[in-house]
């Protein structure tokens, strides 16, 4: 016995029970026997849950033995009850057996009997234990199968089910009595039923575990992804060898799958699309894997890239600064690098190398990388630089041959207005404003060609000094009258701010006239340069920043195009319109504004 266990002995003579009850005890180690002379009391003992078996006599005076039995039944119908009489016949065993006793012994001479009953006594509880032991473990299945989100299931060779839970039914709108009657093929799309069979198969004649993905169909049609698990299992439950398995729902599973394919289709395509090759590397920089087509690329076998250090494959001299990008990578997560990339054949190509730390829970885990050819770019540099430097050395040129002799034409003018009257003067002035002009030209030149769109280092810069200072430098201006708002402090560099803003001041005076009225103003993002002079029609202010275009008499057509020249080295833009008296309007926009306090003088 696992426990100790308690016997309730129902006799009408008290010395005989005394008798039974020491007996027992030594009989049975542990056990406690509780001896009661009268029936009814009896009874109150079981109604309270005590014993753990009745041993009762026959014949009682008020309550034979099997009109106890009958009692104790009543109340608990599984108590094992033993009749132990010493009045025994073969027609009061039989009633007692009909009865429902547990089981019958008879008194006998000697304390041989005592064993007997003991084991019988012994045999009888541990059958209930056991049978209760099974139910309380069957109970508790029954609760865990209703409990699981998955579908349990058993079923044997001929495919009747014997056991399901209550999921299989919600799951596919059958009752427990259709359940019954079905195989396991009918809940699957009829395309499917050979390849279930197979599974099946596969475990009923070998023994195998499957697992098979499927879609289970319910009553009403409707299709859901399922993954089902099969295993096989010995019992004598159903026909043959039977099959013990779950079946999961994998909808999440399978749209995450979808998912995750789709967007890894999206990054491949979109890396192929803009990068050379994508490589992953280990936390010391050795090569793990590379993206398709990163051989044919970089001309290596894939053997020769397996574990080989990145560095290996740049000029000798560059591989610090590998090591250097990787050290850069761990500290702030990514860095880049443009170094050359060295082929089989030694040849170097140009390569930007973009690189990206991986980390799990803090500890470096790999770095991923991609990498670009910027052969193109590095062509396209060096073509720009090649055609400025042509540019300045022809402006060079063309400026030095063009001054020398503006300069002695100038000595001569200047030699021949002194000898000359009155009358000559006009014709010297007219002659000096040309040659003025030719030295503006021969400086605009130079500034295209030299500068460009270009800028040096940029610093916050008061523009309304800027703009004053560029009025005053205009020199002689006539009648014409300057007028500006309150202006920011804006980041650019001042020289070529300087330039921009003069020409726009001498362009408004060239066109406008020597009474012309100039107003400059604020914008959000800029400042805009306003005149009322005679405007630009709307078909021609499409082409006023094109070199060589002017609308003014005498105009050479290069201070606009040096404005929007100065405006796109910064990243700026500039445009025109009508102004609010009728003349010319230009805007420049998108530019910075420095915190540094905007001034504060209106100039008038």
């Amino acid at each position: 016995m696992t426990r100790p266990l308690t016997v309730l002995h129902v006799e009408d003579d008290p010395a005989f029970a005394e008798l039974a009850a020491s007996a027992l005890e030594h009989e049975m180690e542990g056990a406690r026997v509780v001896s009661e002379t009268d029936p009814e009391t009896a009874l109150s003992r079981i109604e309270d849950g005590s014993p753990d078996c009745v041993v009762s006599d026959y014949d009682m005076p008020g309550m034979d033995g099997l009109s106890l039995l009958a009692a104790v039944r009543d109340r608990d119908p599984d108590l094992p009850f033993v009749l132990f009489t010493g009045k025994g016949s073969e027609e009061i065993a039989s009633e007692a057996i009909s009865a429902g006793v547990t089981d019958y012994v008879q008194k006998g001479g000697g304390l041989e009997q005592y064993a007997m009953l003991g084991k019988r006594i012994e045999n009888a509880v541990s059958g209930r234990r056991a049978r209760s032991d099974l139910e309380h473990e069957r109970e508790f299945v029954d609760r865990a199968l209703a409990g699981l989100t998955d579908i349990f299931y058993v079923f044997d060779e001929g495919g009747t089910f014997l056991r399901w839970n209550d999921r299989l039914g919600e799951v596919t709108g059958y009752d427990d009595a259709e359940i019954g009657v079905m195989h396991p093929v009918e809940f699957f799309p009829p395309e499917e039923h050979d390849r279930i069979t197979a599974a099946i198969e596969a475990v009923v004649s070998e023994g195998e575990t499957v697992v098979v993905e499927s879609v289970l169909e319910s009553a009403t049609g409707e299709r859901t992804p399922y993954e089902f698990t099969g295993s096989p299992v010995d019992t004598d439950l159903g026909e043959g060898r039977c099959v013990c398995g779950v079946g999961r729902d994998i909808t999440a599973r399978k749209r995450t799958e979808r998912e995750l394919r789709e967007q890894t289709a999206f990054v491949e395509g979109g890396l192929e699309g803009v990068i050379d090759f994508y490589y992953l590397l280990d936390p010391n920089g050795f090569i793990r894997d590379w993206s398709e087509g990163t051989p044919e690329i970089v001309g290596y076998d894939p053997e020769e890239l397996r574990g080989a250090h990145a560095s290996a494959f740049v000029p000798e001299g560059s591989e610090s600064e590998v090591a250097e990008t990787l050290v850069r990578a761990n500290e702030r997560g990514s860095a880049q690098v443009e170094v050359p990339f060295v082929g089989p054949d030694g040849v170097e190509t140009p390569y930007e190398f973009t690189v990206v730390v991986v980390r799990e829970e803090g500890e470096v885990t790999g770095i991923c990388g991609l990498a670009r050819d910027v052969s193109e770019r590095y062509e396209r540099e060096r073509a720009l630089r090649r055609e400025r430097d042509r540019l300045a050395a022809f402006a060079s040129a063309v400026s030095h041959d063009l001054r020398n002799p503006l300069t002695v034409a100038q000595g001569h003018l200047d030699l021949a207005r002194g000898a000359g009257n009155g009358e000559s003067r006009a014709h010297f002035d007219e002659i000096d404003r040309a040659l003025s002009r030719m030295e503006t030209l021969v400086d605009h030149v130079l500034s295209l060609a030299k500068e460009g769109r270009t800028v040096g280092e940029t610093a916050p810069v008061a523009l309304g000094p800027v703009v004053d200072d560029a009025w005053r430098s205009l020199g002689e201006r006539g009648e014409a009258t300057l007028e500006r708002d309150e202006l920011p402090t804006v980041v650019a560099d001042r020289s070529r701010l300087r330039q921009l803003v003069e020409n726009l001041l001498r362009n408004a005076i060239d066109h406008g006239g020597e009474g012309v009225h100039v107003e400059i103003s604020a914008l959000d993002d800029g400042f805009a340069v306003a005149d009322d002079g005679p405007g630009i029609p709307p078909e021609e202010r499409e082409h006023v920043f094109d070199v060589g275009v002017s609308t003014g008499v005498g105009g050479i057509g290069l201070g606009l195009a040096i404005v929007e020249e100065v405006a796109e080295a910064h990243g700026w833009s500039v445009s025109v319109a009508e102004s609010a008296a009728g003349g010319a309007r230009f805007s420049v926009s998108g530019i910075e504004r420095s915190p540094s306090h905007a001034d504060r003088n209106r100039v008038r």
